[in-house]
């Protein structure tokens, strides 16, 4: 019995080795690099890790994203994941929406050419590493609500078919399962879009019009889906007395999210909960 524990924890230590070599190899080969600059990064894993993925700045822009995130709201004077913002429908339900950054499309700052890049690579590393970024302040609504994040179902409203045809992924899928893999809970696809146009091509009345006409949750005939244990889960059963959270990247207008929260709640969704990697910079008042 002896024997066969040391060879098992040989065996162990061997393919850990040989997965940690494999690791620096492919880097060597696939030099990361800078999500805002496009530097090349140091090859060696072990110099980028952090508590969840690794490290996508060099040190430079690293810093800037940091100074960014403390970056505050010109009308409440809070930073993005306490700004209070944010459209009123939301405002009752979330006092403040988690989020990492404000996020303006029209600058050339660290955290627009950051997300930018998100949005055009999948790439694991960007994703995981935005996933540890916003686990600060989604921790702090799981708490304030009493909420285990392992009880919570994790979704994404799904982008346009020409959008994923021109990147060739959906981002808000790879950021709700890294963000989901992250706390250990389960991930869902509970919504599905017909036809509609890029909301960032719309204006706000437009948004909102859109989003109801192309967004729906999905159909209870379609296939099962599985929670975090891989069991099973009836599609009638997808949304009543769960609570979810509703990843994106950045959130806009808010009129895709709104009508995100909408349906899961006439579905008898318990708790409906909205995260976003960034939010469009708020106008001062006049």
């Amino acid at each position: 019995m002896r024997e066969e524990l040391c060879f098992f924890g040989f065996s162990l230590f061997v393919l850990l080795v040989v997965m940690k070599f494999f690791e620096v190899l492919k880097n060597l080969f696939f030099v990361p690099k800078c999500i805002s600059c496009n530097e090349r990064l140091s090859p060696l894993p072990e110099n980028e890790i952090v508590a969840y993925g690794k490290v996508c700045f060099c040190s430079d822009c690293l810093k800037k994203w940091e100074r960014a995130k403390g970056t505050l709201c010109p009308v409440c004077s809070n930073i993005s994941a306490l700004c209070s913002c944010h459209p009123s429908f939301f405002k009752d339900k979330q006092p403040s929406i988690p989020s990492v950054c404000f996020y303006n499309p029209d600058s050339n700052n660290v955290q627009t050419r950051a997300i930018l890049k998100m949005k055009r690579t999948n790439n694991a590393q960007y994703f995981e590493f935005m996933a540890e970024e916003l686990a600060p302040s989604l921790e702090k609504v799981f708490t304030r609500m009493a909420l285990d994040p392992k009880d919570c179902v994790f979704t994404w409203i799904p982008r346009t078919d020409a959008a994923i045809a021109e990147n060739g992924f959906d981002q808000g899928k790879e950021l709700a399962k890294k963000v989901a893999q992250r706390f250990g809970a389960s991930v869902q696809p509970s919504f599905t879009r017909r036809r509609g146009k890029e909301q960032k091509l719309l204006s706000k009345k437009d948004r909102s019009k859109n989003a109801e006409t192309s967004i729906f949750l999905k159909n209870p005939k379609h296939k099962n889906s599985f929670d975090r244990k891989g069991k099973r889960v009836k599609a009638e059963d997808l949304a009543s007395n769960k609570a979810f959270v509703i990843v994106d990247d950045v959130m806009t207008t808010g009129a895709t999210l709104k009508r995100g929260v909408e349906l899961l709640k006439k579905s008898g969704a318990k708790t409906v909960i909205i995260a976003c990697i960034a939010k469009t910079e708020a106008k001062t008042k006049k």
